[in-house]
């Protein structure tokens, strides 16, 4: 196998396991960037120190205010700034002064909690590489310098911080801090908005097996109900343990407020899965002399319901094991990966590594739309507006293999009526 040589990637050794780090050179930690312990998993620790060293190269070349003592480099150990700035006391005509008048406007406060946790992310990183600079000097040229930088390491986050830049900047017109000239906006963005991978079926059926041979069948079940009804992980673990009632299990979902209605008791694959959930659950609890939990999906470990955090991580360890169970060996796709050309040996492959949990959202539109299901009715299931439905289908839905080959048997089946053409 090719060594990967990622810049400031060391892993280590010790006792037979394999431990990585972001280690960068003596001159860079003279100047504040610190080493950072990285992922126990081989893929998300690559991933972790691509985003540093994007990071690294934004405050290299795309400061505004070069060479300026108050824009001091992120601490790798935390992602926060050494010398973080107090945007309570920002400069007149600094965006640091733009994103305080937003965090303290009636916009802000309207945003549901899940919303602003989101958006403070990005408006943090905006603050680490423009806060001190005049708005003035945040021309459209330096955004798309700065995101392309950002996206070599982490696309999807890059497309992130430009979108909430774009709002910012709105919200900062109507706050009357800014002209109509928008800096964020029309950038040429990739990755984010209509990005994702679709899970090939096999990929479910790996990822629910390792889970369970694991002890982790908590996480299968995650996966499996989630290809089905394609929620936000947030509100997957908000799952109660009555999910399979007969007539449906009113959901509402955190960020958007939404609700629908799902009856999983419809299907036996699921409701048989969140029966035997429930039993595992039951048992356990029973054997701790614990209270049975009114979730459906509880962290074996703990014996509560999941915290977002820990799921995240416990995923990608069983991610990785199943990568690992395989050998390395690709799955199938029956659709075309974006940005790739029908002659790339990877065009119509997928690795199991690369696939997140947030992917099974896209995935179950996808599923649900070579079921023949209308738009309208997906998007009752998975909480998404009709529109993004569409966009989803329009990337991924009417290029699959599957819903192609639908679409020839209805026509074959209407060819041989001998209808009249």
């Amino acid at each position: 196998m090719a060594k990967i040589k990622i810049p400031f990637f060391v892993p280590h050794v010790r006792g037979g396991k394999t431990l990585h780090y972001w280690q960068p050179s003596q001159k860079l930690r003279a100047l504040g960037w610190t080493p950072v312990r990285l992922s126990d998993d081989e893929a998300t620790a690559i991933d972790q120190a691509r985003a540093r060293n994007a990071e690294l190269e934004a405050w290299r070349a795309g400061q505004l205010a070069q060479a300026s003592a108050a824009e001091a480099p992120p601490n790798a150990s935390t992602g926060a700034p050494l010398a973080k700035r107090a945007i309570d006391k920002a400069a007149p005509g600094t965006l640091d002064e733009l994103i305080r008048a937003y965090r303290q406007s009636t916009y802000w406060n309207e945003l549901k909690p899940q919303t602003r946790r989101g958006y403070d992310q990005c408006l943090e990183r905006l603050a680490d590489w423009a806060g001190d600079a005049p708005r003035a000097a945040i021309s459209p040229k330096r955004v798309a310098d700065f995101y392309s930088i950002m996206r070599s390491g982490t696309p999807a986050l890059a497309a992130a911080i430009v979108r909430v830049g774009s709002l910012l900047w709105s919200r900062g017109r109507l706050l009357g801090l800014v002209g109509d000239a928008n800096p964020f906006a029309q950038q040429s963005l990739k990755g984010g908005g209509k990005s994702g991978l679709i899970w090939p079926r096999a990929a479910i059926d790996w990822i629910v097996a390792t889970a369970d041979a694991l002890g982790r069948p908590s996480i299968g079940t995650a996966v499996l109900v989630n290809s089905w009804i394609g929620q936000r992980q947030a509100d997957t673990l908000r799952l109660k343990r009555d999910l399979g009632a007969v007539g449906g299990r009113a959901l509402r979902q955190r960020k958007t407020g939404s609700v629908a209605k799902l009856p999983v008791h419809l299907i036996p694959e699921v409701a048989a899965r969140v029966e035997l959930q429930l039993e595992l659950n039951d048992a356990a609890a029973d054997a701790a002399a614990l209270p049975r939990s009114t979730a459906l999906l509880i962290d074996e470990r703990t014996g509560r319901p999941w915290q977002e955090d820990t799921f995240r991580h416990v995923f990608a360890e069983i991610r990785a094991a199943a990568a690992e169970a395989l050998d390395g060996a690709e799955l199938e796709i029956d659709w075309l990966r974006p940005g790739k050309d029908g002659d790339d040996p990877r065009a119509f492959k997928i690795a199991l590594r690369e696939l997140q949990f947030m992917h099974l959202r896209h995935t179950a539109v996808v599923y649900l739309a070579e079921a023949n299901v209308d738009v309208l009715s997906i998007a009752a299931i998975t909480g998404h507006s009709p529109k993004t439905c569409t966009q989803i289908l329009d990337t991924y839905g009417v290029k699959t293999g599957r819903l192609a080959g639908e679409a020839f048997k209805r026509r074959l089946a209407h060819e041989a009526k001998g209808t009249d053409r």
